[in-house]
Formats: C-alpha cells, sequence, structure tokens
C-alpha cells in the first residue's frame, strides 16, 4: 500500500449478524518525529497492551517470516499464558517449535494441547516423538490411551504389543 498523508481514523465494527460500529477515533501521529513511519504496525500495537489473538498471530507470523521464530514463540507464550485455554494459539506455537526444531518443548506444548483437546491425532504424534526421545513409559502409556480410546491402528497395536513384550520377556 502506498502511504497518503492525512488523518488515521478507525472504526471498529462488533458482531456479524447484527453490527454495532463503535465510535470513530482518531490516531494522531503529530507528536511522531519526521522520520518514523506513521503506521500502527502489529508490533506498536502488541506494545501498546492489544494482546488479541489476532495480533499475536499476526505478529508471530511476521517473526517466523523474518526467520525469528524464537521471538515468534515468545509472543505466543505470552499470549497463552493470559488466555492458557486458547487452543489455536498453543496448535500454532507447537508448529513453531517443532519447525524450529525444539523437540522438548515441542512435546510439552502438545502435551498441554491434549489435556484442552482430547483429540487422538494429537496422541499419535505424541507417541511418535516419545519414541524419538526414548521415552518408552510415555509411549506406552500414550499407545495405551489410544488402544483405549478405540483409534488405534495395526501398527499402534504392533509397536505396543513389541514394547510390553520387550519389558516382561518369558
Amino acid at each position: 500500500e502506498e502511504y497518503i498523508e492525512g488523518r488515521e481514523l478507525n472504526i471498529a465494527v462488533l458482531g456479524s449478524k447484527n453490527p454495532i460500529a463503535l465510535p470513530i477515533s482518531e490516531i494522531d501521529f503529530s507528536q511522531m518525529p519526521d522520520t518514523s513511519h506513521k503506521i500502527v504496525s502489529f508490533q506498536a500495537k502488541w506494545e501498546n497492551g492489544n494482546r488479541t489473538r489476532e495480533v499475536a498471530n499476526a505478529l508471530a507470523e511476521l517473526h517466523v517470516r523474518e526467520g525469528n521464530p524464537t521471538r515468534a514463540a515468545d509472543i505466543l507464550v505470552e499470549f497463552i499464558s493470559a488466555n492458557p485455554a486458547d487452543t489455536q494459539a498453543l496448535a500454532r506455537l507447537a508448529e513453531i517449535f517443532r519447525d524450529d526444531q525444539q523437540r522438548n518443548r515441542y512435546i510439552a506444548t502438545l502435551e498441554r494441547l491434549y489435556e484442552l483437546k482430547k483429540d487422538t491425532g494429537i496422541l499419535h504424534a505424541l507417541q511418535k516423538l516419545y519414541e524419538l526421545a526414548g521415552r518408552e513409559d510415555d509411549q506406552i502409556r500414550t499407545l495405551e490411551t489410544i488402544v483405549h480410546a478405540g483409534a488405534a491402528e495395526l501398527p499402534d497395536m504392533v509397536t505396543l504389543a513389541d514394547l510390553l513384550s520387550s519389558r516382561n520377556p518369558k
């Protein structure tokens, strides 16, 4: 977009079925130095206390694209600390940890996500991660949960049987 000199007005609308327009607000850039960009960025919104999911996600994505997944994760961790039941933010945080190859943080985030959202897809991912991490007890417990949930496939049952039989050789 091209910058056009002039007044900056915001008009917020709440709702979609019966929308309500909030009062018009103006952003005053007159006190900003001439060298500053006269825009309200997601970073500026975040720094000024706007901790909505929209701002957190947009800012995190910006940092991911810029190659700074640590900063992206920090923003989502801060958002989640204030919104601990936000499964969308937790899922995105898990993806960032996965893509940044932070296995332990990825596992911990998936475990937390599973506590909130009992999804067997999460359990399947955790089972594979526990196997890679050598966490056999957690892998067995997770496979047993998958079996009891009726979501086990043949490879899950074979893996569970192998793990259990290696513990109790005859």
